[in-house]
């Protein structure tokens, strides 16, 4: 594992919720009316929108959308009424106030937002989406070589200048053992698999 980037549940600025109690009460109240947006079909921002439509008992519509500051910029117009959105990318609009973060989907809170609540401190337990990058090798890639390559990585990833570029993207430095990455993606599999059949998201020719 090399690193987390966390998505929060956002709102647009006259959306009239701030919390994710009221933004589950004000969808409860116009079932299929509100919209939420992603950075594409099939995608995180996707299956957490998905995951929390299960979680809270809610009915919302989906916008794909190509990237991430399109869904941004659908938000502040109005065009969106909610979203998971990545914090790189969101973050100065909600510093800035032109977007309301109800919750970070995250089982911690973020060292960008800390006084932004987990959608577990605000009930929702099970709705967390973070995005996450790895380093990989071909198959069969020799023991001894991934080894010292884990090793190289965990060395660079505690180097000040590394985590302060990283700051500089709003993202978190996460190191891990092989071994771990692949509990990581097996629990990430599963989760997700469950949100895809639930949800019956199908791909798209």
């Amino acid at each position: 594992m090399i690193a987390e980037v966390e998505n929060a549940l956002v709102v647009g600025p006259t959306l009239p919720v701030n919390s994710v109690s009221e933004l589950v009460a004000y969808c409860k109240a116009r079932p299929g009316q509100l919209a939420f947006g992603s950075s594409g079909a099939g995608g995180i921002t996707h299956l957490a929108g998905e995951l929390f439509k299960i979680a809270a008992g809610v009915d919302a519509i989906h916008v794909p959308y190509k990237a991430n500051s399109e869904v941004d910029l659908a938000l502040l117009s109005g065009q969106l009424q909610f979203a998971f959105a990545t914090l790189a990318t969101a973050i100065p609009h909600i510093r800035a106030g032109r977007m309301r973060a109800l919750a970070l989907a995250s089982a911690q809170r973020s060292a960008f937002l800390p006084a932004l609540p987990t959608t577990s401190e605000a009930g929702f337990p099970s709705i967390i989406a973070v995005s996450w990058a790895a380093l990989y090798g071909p198959a069969k890639m020799d023991s001894a070589h991934i080894t010292r390559l884990n090793a190289a990585v965990q060395t660079s990833l505690k180097r000040p200048e590394l985590k302060t570029r990283f700051n500089a993207i709003v993202t978190r430095a996460l190191g891990s053992t092989p071994e771990e990455l692949t509990e990581y993606q097996k629990r990430d599999h599963a989760r997700w698999s469950r949100v895809v059949q639930a949800a019956g998201i199908k791909l798209e020719s």
